[in-house]
């Protein structure tokens, strides 16, 4: 039964967080291939259909759409913002998932992400009026059907980290919405299929050769997160299930040895007497062969059934954050097959080794009991000044815990597993609690965010440094750039700002201000991992869109950024232009400035940073199932280990107890001999979960990353301390049940019992 719990908890560990990763994967390839998600996106101005033609005579583009992109917001709020697409031709890229309604057919008409138009109470047939930002002109339209578009599978902009449907949305349309405003044969973006074989950098190099500067930015399906962001949560989640289920695979294994090594051992008789009758070893190895495969039929079986529980509550988290085409949860045949597999091989092949063992004895030496092992003293025995100061009880312990080394194990292993998948859970909590807290205490330290239209002039965005109730302001521009050094090559964001910031710090040693580096970047550790950079060596970096390559020097690498950060001074020395799109603020009343500067028409959006903070925590918060889950799977494994040997121990010590009890022990003197070696295991394996837990967190952290940061592997005191007590109350729990079989203990049937 106890190999049975924990292979069946294995399995649906490993079948129902499988199932996320299946199920997640299954979406994703449907999803992008029946919407035809595109390859590439092209940012510009002043494109045409001759530009289009010229796309498409590279080699490898198979299609290309054109089309305009614009931001919008609703007359009346400024804080939300649309998305529009005006598409020429037809829907054929990246072509919108209609959840009711249909798709526009004239230029009057437009479809609108479901769930904004959820939030706003807006209906199929209703009008809604919007506002071009950085320029004057409104449109009017009506809405033709709810949709979801695989370019916003995670609808974040450059303020919001965290999607939200009300403040976020997007809309497509016909070309001809918008032809009064752009014109009838102009556009500011294509997008871009490429056949499965394509060279990307010939594509790249061809791009740059036929449109030339037109080209303000190339967008790569990688690079462009919100699109790709689902892509990248399936990979982190396989490192979850692959190694948290190994270790209850292992445990079971661990069980299966000591029940089979007992099983066989109580008929070694039986066995004796069958091969002097004739039986081969073959029909004898696969009768007792057949216990471990019931064990695994019903393990895998029991924890398959309730692992679409699993799936389902996980799937709603990741429901709650992505974008995603309506669908219902699939079982995963091949995690079924695979965890079939895999308990095979723990279990039955641990009962393979056990059988052929013992089986390799002549049936003169089965029929004949079992030699015992010859007592050795103990640790403690060789320590005389230790050994006679112990009482009658401790050194009755002592030698009981040290005669089965086996049980010692696999108690011991048990526990440390339930502390360290309690310890890595709360402690994948700690780590992002920890990150977020740094993130906005320490180095975010403004009270406002805004961003700005694309093309300000110095007067304008210095305005708001007058504005009443501004203390300081510090600005950014974000560039997307190319990287390159060696051989590799990775697309990231410059990221320009002051010579000297205090409200945007970068390195969490600084004190109030930090001095960027006069003559080089500051590079996030993760791109530097992934271009081997080191500090002091000089890279290569190209804006996407321009021909120019800039050689930059890697002053200084920093964890808890993304991408790289230069000076003002540093980037106007390398002859780029200085145009920012963000202004930090610092306070003392954010929300009287927000309100003045909301109604700049420069301004496309303010936030204050207490809103960021909200939308985060809330987003943290649905890690409390994943914590709930791992904790529960924790307690059953220390549970179903402590008492399958604590129940073992009392059954192949009943004679002696017996005759304890007949010399006059009391029960609770009885309890305490056996009961406190489980307490004892406990504390060891609580030891040395504490490093195993570490290690595992530190494993299942350092597989992901959040939006391109690395995060620092953090557990607090009071995660062990939590950790600790749980695995503890567990132990508590176990030796409850088993005080109660004391009082069962027929003294005088056991002690008439043959060995």
């Amino acid at each position: 039964m106890s190999v049975i719990v924990v292979t069946a908890l294995g399995v649906l560990m490993y079948v129902g967080m499988g199932g996320i990763n299946y199920n997640l994967s299954i979406i994703a390839d449907s999803y992008y291939k029946d919407q035809n998600v595109a390859d590439y996106w092209i940012y510009g101005k002043g494109f045409t259909k001759t530009d289009e033609k010229l796309i498409k005579q590279i080699d490898g583009v198979i299609q290309v759409q054109s089309g305009n992109y614009f931001e919008a917001q609703p007359v009346r709020e400024k804080d939300v913002t649309v998305t529009l697409h005006a598409i020429a031709d037809d829907f054929s890229i990246n072509k919108p998932y209609v959840v009711s309604g249909r798709l526009p057919d004239t230029g009057r008409e437009f479809a609108l992400y479901d769930d904004f138009a959820k939030k706003h109470n807006l209906k199929i047939g209703d009008t809604y009026e919007l506002k071009l930002k950085d320029m004057e002109d409104k449109i009017k339209l009506t809405v033709c059907g709810y949709i979801r578009s695989p370019e916003y599978i995670y609808n974040i902009n450059g303020i919001d980290l965290i999607p939200d449907s009300y403040k976020l949305g997007y809309a497509y349309m016909k070309a001809e919405a918008l032809q009064d405003i752009f014109g009838k044969n102009s556009f500011n973006h294509f997008c871009v299929k490429l056949s499965e074989n394509a060279d990307t950098e010939k594509f790249k190099a061809d791009l740059d050769e036929k449109l030339g500067k037109k080209v303000a930015s190339l967008v790569s399906f990688k690079d462009n997160k919100k699109a790709s962001m689902l892509n990248d949560s399936i990979s982190e989640i396989k490192s979850v299930t692959t190694s948290l289920p190994a270790l209850f695979f292992l445990i079971s294994a661990l069980i299966m040895f000591t029940t089979m090594s007992r099983v066989i051992d109580g008929a070694r008789m039986q066995i004796g007497t069958l091969k002097a009758l004739g039986y081969g070893n073959t029909s004898i190895f696969l009768y007792y062969l057949s216990y471990a495969q019931a064990v695994v039929i019903l393990g895998v079986l029991l924890g398959t059934l309730p692992s679409p529980l699993i799936t389902g509550s996980l799937m709603e988290v990741y429901k709650s954050s992505f974008s995603l085409p309506d669908f219902t949860a699939r079982f995963s045949i091949k995690t079924i097959v695979d965890s079939l597999i895999i308990a095979n091989i723990f279990c039955t092949g641990t009962s393979m080794y056990i059988c052929y063992k013992e089986l390799k004895e002549m049936p003169a030496d089965c029929i004949r009991p079992k030699q015992p092992k010859t007592g050795n003293k103990n640790l403690l025995q060789r320590l005389e000044l230790v050994w006679r100061r112990m009482t009658f009880t401790e050194k009755t312990i002592v030698r009981n815990i040290f005669r089965n080394k086996m049980r010692l194990i696999m108690c011991v292993v048990g526990v440390a597993g339930c502390m360290a998948i309690i310890v890595t859970a709360f402690g994948m909590s700690d780590s992002n609690d920890r990150f977020f807290n740094m993130l906005f205490d320490k180095l975010h330290r403004y009270d406002l965010q805004v961003s700005l239209k694309k093309d300000i002039t110095d007067a304008q965005y210095k305005r708001i440094q007058s504005v009443n109730g501004v203390g300081k302001c510090e600005y950014q521009m974000e560039v997307p750039t190319s990287f390159k050094n060696e051989n590799k090559k990775e697309s990231a964001n410059i990221t320009v700002v002051e010579d000297e910031i205090s409200l945007m710090l970068l390195d969490i040693d600084s004190d109030k201000t930090m001095i960027l580096p006069a003559d080089g970047a500051v590079v996030s550790s993760s791109l530097a991992k992934k271009l081997n950079l080191h500090t002091g060596d000089i890279f290569q970096a190209q804006i996407t869109g321009t021909n120019k390559i800039m050689n930059i020097t890697a002053d200084k690498i920093l964890k808890n950024i993304n991408g790289i950060y230069v000076g003002k001074s540093v980037w106007r020395n390398l002859g780029q232009e200085y145009l920012p799109t963000t202004v930090y603020i610092g306070s003392g009343s954010p929300e009287q400035v927000k309100k003045e500067i909301s109604d700049y028409e420069f301004v496309l959006s303010a936030k204050l940073k207490g809103e960021i903070v909200a939308s985060i925590e809330s987003q943290l918060s649905t890690m409390n199932v994943m914590v709930f889950m791992l904790t529960v799977f924790g307690g059953v494994l220390a549970f179903v280990v402590l008492y399958n040997l604590g129940i073992m121990n009392y059954f192949d010590r009943i004679r002696e107890l017996a005759t304890l009890m007949v010399l006059g022990f009391y029960d609770k003197e009885i309890r305490v001999l056996v009961l406190r070696e489980n307490t004892i295991f406990t504390v060891m394996g609580i030891i040395i979960g504490i490093p195993l837990g570490i290690w595992f967190h530190r494993y299942l952290m350092g597989s992901s990353e959040s939006a391109g940061f690395e995060v620092d592997v953090y557990i607090s005191y009071i995660t062990f301390f939590i950790a600790a007590g749980l695995t503890f109350l567990f132990s508590l729990f176990v030796n409850l049940l088993l005080g109660k079989k004391f009082k069962e203990i027929d003294m005088i049937g056991a002690l008439k019992s043959i060995e």
